[in-house]
């Protein structure tokens, strides 16, 4: 799964020539191992706090999981794409489903009964539902909303294109002529 190579040529002052720098874009299989790795603790953290605050109608727990999810959803996507998310998504939502689960001595982390206030009652489903359905969204948002983050690299010219142009010839945010490039 590794991505397209991408080129800079850039004019070297000093040698009088061009300077041909190559970087790879590639996504190695330790980002998708992170990514699983944060999956668990996303959904174990989240199912953690979750319950707190909702038997007394503030579910204040519950927003901090959702704010988890998403900021975890995020940065995976921007590190490691929508595989890196999907394997998150997968990982969280079977730990958590795992945790619903009766223990050995019959205990139950999440327990679903009459509860006085809704979110007390209702807090097992909103958590699992919400945790999918913030991942999910994660991963129907456009593309272009993770390519220029922090953990990703400038955008870069076709071969044969002035770097920091796109095909038009207007400079693209956040990247540099080939005038400014040094080598």
């Amino acid at each position: 799964m590794a991505r397209q190579h991408d080129t800079i040529h850039a004019d070297d002052e000093d040698a009088g020539g061009k300077l041909q720098v190559t970087r790879r874009q590639a996504i190695r299989p330790s980002r998708y191992l992170l990514a699983l790795v944060i999956g668990v603790l996303v959904g174990t953290l989240g199912t953690l706090v979750q319950r707190s605050g909702a038997a007394a109608g503030i579910p204040w727990g519950m927003v901090l999981a959702y704010v988890l999810v998403a900021l975890a959803s995020w940065w995976v996507r921007n590190d490691s794409g929508t595989l890196g998310l999907s394997l998150h998504l997968v990982a969280s939502t079977m730990v958590v489903w795992a945790l619903s689960m009766r223990g050995p001595g019959g205990d139950v982390l999440m327990p679903y009964a009459d509860f006085p206030s809704f979110f007390a009652k209702y807090a097992v489903f909103l958590w699992m539902g919400g945790l999918v359905l913030i991942q999910f969204l994660a991963l129907c948002l456009p593309r272009t909303w993770f390519d220029d983050g922090i953990i990703r690299e400038w955008p870069v010219s076709e071969p044969g294109e002035e770097a920091g142009q796109d095909r038009d010839g207007h400079q693209v945010a956040g990247t540099a002529s080939t005038k400014e490039v040094k080598a």
